[in-house]
């Protein structure tokens, strides 16, 4: 493989890891800075 090949290749492997990371967040009760720092903290540890 070329090196531009690859560094689209691993583009869209980063991509879908990604996707995939944010797709299995969790939407915040309410719309506060409050609710989502709480998610946070909670997600982090």
């Amino acid at each position: 493989m070329g090196k531009e090949r690859l560094m689209a290749f691993t583009d869209a492997v980063l991509a879908i890891i990604m996707t995939i990371l944010v797709l299995e967040l969790e939407k915040p009760e309410a719309a506060t800075l409050e609710s989502v720092l709480s998610m946070w903290i909670t997600t982090a540890v």
